[in-house]
């Protein structure tokens, strides 16, 4: 391989390189993107959780349910139940 051969495969692969470092960076962003997106999501699902909790444990409308049940322990498992009779649309 002569000089001018070296350099031009030099050349192509610099050429290469940048663009595949162009690709790199752009999905970087695309997967940041979808992080934030995910973060987002969680702490959305954190705070509805937190709803219900709250409202499982500290709310006055469940003591009905405790003072007809005994016991709040098996709300959760009485609610997986109803749902997973629940027609799906």
């Amino acid at each position: 391989m002569d000089r001018a051969q070296r350099h031009s495969a030099m050349v192509d692969f610099m050429q290469y390189s940048k663009r595949e470092t162009v690709v790199l960076e752009e999905d970087h962003i695309k997967v940041e993107k979808e992080r934030d997106q995910f973060k987002n999501e969680l702490e959305a699902l954190r705070k509805d959780a937190e709803r219900y909790r709250w409202l499982r444990d500290e709310c006055h409308l469940f003591e009905h349910y405790r003072k007809a049940t005994g016991h709040v322990a098996k709300f959760d498992d009485e609610i997986d139940a109803a749902k997973s009779k629940e027609p799906t649309p």
